[in-house]
């Protein structure tokens, strides 16, 4: 363009022409109107995304409390000893407070988890963006960016795992960072701290630190030293994949990294940090899981006493059994029992010694076998169907499960798992399990107080929990010991009799017909006081005893001595009556017999002179 006056006042004129002042109109106008739809825009995506946020955190989970939902139950012995930690699925974790738990554990979690955690407000922005930007390097997200306090909102509040789209993940992210930010105005990050560690999963089924602390290293967490502290740490990112029994190695290589940065956060110094590179802790890991697997089936004491809390809740507070079960199983309590450990190992040592016992042990087949048919449906089979299918087999009606070694045991399930399976059949499940035979029973009562100090409800190996108990479950007749509780307790205490009282130890039939015999069914001895017949338990002296003060005098004094399971007056369904109020009562010949506790119960309420 020349700058002369001509080509000027050209310009000026173009510039003023009508055409031109219409399309800068035009176009100013178009700006404009392109500007405010830009703010329509924005403010309605504001609004909109303003309004999809409060209805987001509308929606909010209630947290009422940033505490662990469910804890295992302790049960301690006589002496305050741990014996037994009952825990399910969502339970198996043993509360720890803040002041128990060592520096150097809170560290490890701190130094791989949150870094920062005593420097944000609950959400960690920094460890956003780093996320964030790593994620787009590498294509995907390789970090994660939540922090200890949204960890816990997760473990407390969350389902995580049950979004099924990327709109629900965005919800409960939003959800999390809020109710993470409001946590931090209402608790200390001590606090904070404490209830994380109390409820992260840490593998093999524990939950938070001092469980796993037992489980791995079979001490608390308050006495971990460095090492295991980084071995709890490095868990937490995959608890199947990291757990130090399965994976040793892999936890491992992460155990190295947190010691590292625990080192350049200067939580641990260049000493602590050689030292516990060079401690041989996985080998200790490997050693404690013998101990663990030993206390995987509770003990029968164990077994009697959460059926005992179970009855109580149910008999006293109204608990239906359900609740009672989830009370004892998650309910965090602390159980004192009776038991004494150290009469208990005593009791089992002698009991489970097979020199005690004849050379010719049997085994007695308990099987469980369920098989799938090609329709879908399901047949399943016991013990009781593989003697009946070898008592037809055999024409031997008196065949029954019980086998001279385990070889012919396994043999004979074999052969009838064989004969029950079509072609078409699959087996869905199967377990054999085997009783010990002869087998027995034993319990201990310390009579000056009443506490049951032992229980053993069967020889061998226990298999399963809450299984039968042959201490507490199991009635057997009581013979001669009902001499005692039946007759001539009641005798001596309310019948005006005394140990010198003398009977005829002379030929005598029950009130049917029915001869009463001693031992010796040819041998009398004439007249006998109480005390020679306590001493010879004598049959006859004992009949004619009951029968002068009554047998339903003796029924109920058996019922004042706490036993539950006589029979008053009962109808069968053929109509044939059933009673235990007989002659026969002295002499242990009861309907369906007595359990072992209740027997010993009694004979300690003897000894502790009617008490």
């Amino acid at each position: 363009m020349q700058y002369n006056k001509t080509s000027i006042q050209k310009k000026r004129i173009q510039l003023h022409s009508k055409h031109k002042r219409m399309r800068s109109s035009f176009s100013l106008l178009a700006i404009r109107v392109f500007l405010l739809l830009v703010l329509v825009v924005v403010v309605a995506g504001g609004g909109f995304l303003y309004g999809s946020i409060q209805g987001i955190l509308e929606t909010v989970p209630v947290t009422s409390s940033l505490e662990p939902n469910y804890s295992a139950t302790i049960i301690y012995d006589d002496s305050g000893e741990q014996v037994q930690v009952l825990s399910d699925y969502s339970s198996n974790r043993i509360i720890i407070e803040s002041d128990d738990i060592p520096s150097n554990l809170k560290y490890a979690f701190i130094a791989i988890e949150d870094e920062r955690f005593y420097e944000h407000n609950g959400v960690d922005l920094k460890g956003i963006i780093r996320a964030g930007i790593t994620a787009l390097f590498n294509g995907a997200a390789t970090e994660g960016a939540s922090t200890l306090t949204q960890q816990l909102i997760i473990n407390i509040t969350f389902d995580v795992g049950g979004e099924t789209n990327f709109i629900a993940k965005v919800k409960r992210k939003i959800q999390e960072q809020y109710l993470a930010i409001e946590a931090e105005k209402q608790y200390s990050k001590e606090e904070i701290l404490t209830n994380y560690l109390n409820t992260i999963n840490l593998g093999k089924g524990t939950l938070g630190v001092e469980a796993a602390a037992n489980y791995y290293f079979g001490k608390s967490a308050s006495e971990l030293t460095l090492s295991e502290c980084a071995v709890l740490a490095s868990i937490t990112k995959n608890p199947s994949k990291l757990n130090p029994v399965d994976h040793p190695e892999e936890n491992q290589a992460r155990q190295v990294i947190i010691l590292k940065k625990m080192y350049k956060l200067n939580y641990i110094s260049s000493e602590e940090y050689n030292d516990a590179l060079n401690d041989d802790v996985y080998s200790r890991i490997s050693q404690n899981q013998t101990n663990q697997d030993q206390q995987a089936v509770y003990s029968y004491f164990t077994d009697a006493l959460i059926t005992q809390v179970v009855e109580d809740l149910e008999e006293q507070y109204g608990y239906t059994q359900t609740q009672a079960y989830e009370l004892v199983y998650r309910g965090g309590l602390r159980i004192n029992s009776t038991q004494s450990t150290e009469l208990q190992n005593i009791a089992d040592s002698v009991i489970n010694d097979e020199s005690n016992y004849p050379v010719d042990t049997e085994y007695s087949l308990e099987y469980d076998l369920t098989i799938t048919h090609a329709d879908g449906t399901s047949t399943s089979y016991t013990e009781r169907d593989v003697r009946d299918y070898y008592r037809e087999q055999t024409g031997n009606s008196d065949y029954n499960t019980i086998y001279s070694t385990k070889k012919k045991m396994k043999k004979a399930v074999r052969k009838f798992k064989k004969a029950m399976l079509d072609d078409t059949d699959s087996v869905e499940s199967e377990e054999i399990r085997y009783a010990l035979e002869p087998q027995l029973s034993y319990s201990l009562i310390d009579q000056s107080t009443g506490e049951v100090k032992v229980l053993v409800g069967g020889r061998g190996e226990k298999q399963d929990n809450l299984a039968l108990n042959r201490a507490t479950s199991l009635t057997r007749q009581p013979g001669s010991t009902f001499k005692i509780l039946s007759t001539y307790a009641p005798a001596l205490d309310t019948g005006g009799m005394t140990l010198a009282t003398v009977f005829d130890d002379a030929p005598y039939e029950y009130e049917d017909g029915d001869e009463v015999t001693n031992s010796n069914p040819d041998e009398y001895h004439g007249l006998t006081t109480i005390r020679d017949a306590i001493i010879e338990s004598n049959n006859i002296v004992a009949v004619k005893a009951l029968t002068e003060i009554t047998p339903q005098v003796g029924y109920d004094y058996l019922l004042k001595l706490g036993f539950t399971t006589l029979v008053s007056d009962r109808t069968t369904s053929s109509g044939t009556v059933e009673t235990d109020v007989t002659q026969a009562l002295c002499l242990g010949g009861i309907t369906d017999g007595v359990t072992n506790l209740e027997l010993t119960a009694a004979y300690a309420a003897i000894a502790t002179k009617g008490r």
